[in-house]
Order: structure tokens, then sequence, then C-alpha cells
């Protein structure tokens, strides 16, 4: 029983330290941004460039708004991608996974709170 207790403990620590968006290589791209209410806004891909085979971000905010969404927009075609799926790691950081860039191009990635507040910011995947 205690085992499986620290493991849950763990593992939340560990994803806790793993929700940040301030650099941790050379090898990342940091977008920055502001909500349309004037907040900053802060996301981090683990590679550089982006590419296709791009599956995680993270978005952090300095106003502790909760993230509800994130959707994939390619403005250029007009179409989306598939469905993303928001890990919300603490109110100002959270991971985004099912990251799926279609094609290379310029993307927009619309962010959704649940304040209502949204933020856009483009990306260019290679």
């Amino acid at each position: 029983m205690h085992r499986t207790i620290l493991s849950v403990l763990f593992v939340s620590s560990f994803s806790f330290a793993a929700c940040t968006c301030d650099s941790q290589s050379d090898k990342e791209t940091i977008l920055k941004g502001k909500t349309t209410k004037g907040a900053a806004v802060v996301i981090r891909i683990p590679s550089k460039p982006v590419t296709k085979e791009s599956k995680k971000v993270f978005v952090c905010n300095g106003e502790r708004q909760r993230l509800k969404g994130l959707e994939l927009w390619m403005p250029e075609h007009g179409h989306g991608s598939l469905p993303t799926a928001v890990n919300e790691v603490s109110n100002d950081c959270a991971t985004v996974e099912k990251i799926k860039f279609l094609m290379t191009g310029t993307w927009d990635l619309r962010l959704a709170f649940e304040s209502a507040d949204k933020a856009t910011v483009s990306v260019t995947v290679r």
C-alpha cells in the first residue's frame, strides 16, 4: 500500500515539474503571444524546428487562467486538425497532447481559457 501511495505522489510531482514554459534546451521552440484581454501566453514545443512529428506542447499564462482547449487551425487551407487533449497540471500551466500537424506550413494554435479569454499564436511547421 505504501508503494502505491509513493508512486502516485512521484507521478504527480513529476508531472507538475515537467510542465514549464521556460526553455529546457536549444532544441525547443518558444512562442509568445497575448490573449484578447492582454494576458501573456507562452507555448513551449519540445522540438526545433517544429515538424509534423511534434506531438506535445506546454502552455503557460501569467494570469492563472485554466486552459480549456487548444485547436489547431491551418488558415491558408481553411481547415483544422484532429482534437487535442489538454492535461492541466496547474492553474497557469498545461500540457497538450495529441498534437497532429497534418502538413507543413503555417498553423494557428487557438487557445481557449475557462475565463472566456482567447489567444491565437502562429507557428511554422517544417
